[in-house]
């Protein structure tokens, strides 16, 4: 596990296709339509809870991180909404974005998760995600 775990973190690891395959369930929605939830491998997650518990640093979301896990909570984001619409704030900021991958069941791009990571979270973050994210995943239903 631990060698896996380390080629994984290289972004060397065999296998990619069977290690990032999941198990698709397929859930009935309260107003119909169907809700589907991707449970990733057993040795693919602990591996990358294992890496990204020994690399993360804060830094790698701040100053762009807002919200969750960060300091305040969401009343930065209020405030750089005010600043906004006072005209006030830095002219190196141009957007705001806010983003919900709670229902974003496969809409983010790719490519634009590789170049943030690979901007803000080089090293073992951009390997890992290069190795797991540089193709896409099979999904299993059933047996």
């Amino acid at each position: 596990m631990v060698s896996l775990t380390a080629s994984m973190a290289k972004g060397t690891a065999p296998d990619t296709a069977m290690l990032c395959t999941s198990r698709l369930t397929p859930l009935l929605k309260p107003g119909g339509g169907i809700r589907p939830i991707a449970v990733g491998r057993l040795f693919y997650r602990q591996s990358t809870q294992a890496i990204l518990k020994v690399a993360f640093k804060k830094e790698f979301l701040l100053p762009s991180q807002l919200g969750v896990g960060s300091k305040g909570g969401v009343e930065p984001i209020v405030r750089a909404v005010d600043r906004g619409l006072e005209g006030s704030l830095p002219q190196d900021y141009t957007h705001l974005v806010s983003l919900d991958f709670s229902n974003a069941f496969n809409t983010p791009d790719r490519l634009d998760i590789a170049a943030a990571l690979k901007a803000h979270a080089p090293g073992i973050y951009y390997r890992l995600a290069k190795w797991a994210y540089n193709d896409t995943s099979d999904l299993l239903i059933g047996d």
